[in-house]
């Protein structure tokens, strides 16, 4: 599998001479984590028929796979859309009901092969002053902060991060019932509707080879030997390497699972669910931008350093370890200078 993170610099050259010391905070943040209380008990196999998943089902996540794909810059020039009609309907319009609505009753989500199935993408638009030109440092980063308190409200369950924008206080992605009801009563949000825009394309990938090499005495980074200690050996050394880099990174986290070898059925799939709820309900939006909730005990999506302490330290996670994204995910994701 190739890996991938978020270069820090333009292209996938990326500044690395800041990393020598790479990983020491996240280590000492992933230490003082508390640990959460044991997840849900996965239950005996239910009779029944087994189906396996069909590899032509296009999921609610790929709704967009009719879209025009285009760079996050080119996303950004499009820009928002017209809300005046929250003055006749409030926060959330009610299109977005409707749509929700049909998502919710897909008759078989559990063959969503991304398992985004019962949620819709929508565009949430916050309230700020703008703090000088739009495209200055100090707006973008008014911006940021007021994107990342909202999210901070919602869990990784509930919302699903897209994109959030640099120039316009607005931010892109899946939303569930819980994630509009959570949202709609923020002060900071005052419009969600559906987005209708062209789709941000994803970042490049980079290999495990494009980071920085270890210290010695570092332990290799192959499957078996490349867990750290201080996580109880459950993330893989390159996701530290990578985060002293990057502000997020792209990570596939492994679930605990001892029915790994059954096929794929309804009930197997409805443990996989409960079991990823679990631990992405212990994160909020901001920590973990979810890119894949396959029927699969597995999670794919961005995570930042608080939110890679959290799965180190859920009973839950079986391990992390840096992936190729599965979804797409714009670039704007870098270190801040």
């Amino acid at each position: 599998m190739s890996a991938t993170l978020v270069p820090s610099g333009k292209g996938v050259a990326m500044n690395v001479r800041a990393v020598g010391i790479w990983g020491l905070a996240i280590v000492t943040a992933v230490l003082g984590a508390p640990a959460p209380a044991q997840p849900p008990a996965r239950r005996d196999p239910a009779p029944g028929p087994s189906r396996e998943m069909d590899p032509n089902v296009i999921g609610t996540r790929y709704a967009q796979s009719e879209k025009e794909i285009v760079p996050p810059e080119e996303r950004e020039k499009l820009g928002l859309d017209d809300a005046s009609w929250t003055k006749r309907y409030g926060k959330v319009h009610p299109d977005v009901y409707a749509a929700l609505e049909k998502a919710e009753k897909v008759r078989e989500p559990w063959l969503d092969p991304v398992g985004f199935a019962g949620t819709v993408y929508v565009q949430v638009q916050l309230k700020q002053e703008q703090k000088g030109k739009t495209d200055s440092a100090e707006n973008k980063a008014a911006i940021k902060q007021l994107e990342r308190n909202v999210l901070g409200q919602v869990t990784a369950a509930q919302f699903y991060v897209v994109y959030p924008f640099q120039s316009a206080p607005a931010i892109l992605g899946y939303a569930s019932r819980a994630a509009l009801e959570k949202l709609g009563s923020d002060a900071d949000v005052v419009a969600i509707r559906l987005d209708d825009k062209a789709f941000p394309r994803h970042s490049a990938p980079v290999t495990k080879a494009d980071l920085p090499a270890g210290k010695s005495g570092e332990p290799s980074t192959g499957p078996a030997q490349g867990r750290t200690r201080e996580s109880g050996g459950k993330v893989e050394t390159d996701v530290y390497r990578a985060l002293a880099a990057c502000e997020r990174v792209f990570v596939i986290v492994n679930l605990k699972d001892t029915r790994t070898h059954e096929p794929l059925t309804k009930e197997r799939d409805e443990e996989n669910r409960n079991i990823q709820d679990w631990v992405l309900s212990a994160l909020t939006a901001e920590e973990f931008w979810l890119t894949s909730r396959a029927p699969y005990p597995t999670v794919d999506g961005l995570v930042n350093a608080q939110g890679l302490s959290k799965l180190a330290n859920d009973p839950a996670v079986e391990g992390v370890g840096l992936s190729a994204p599965r979804s797409r995910i714009p670039e704007d994701v870098k270190k801040a200078p």
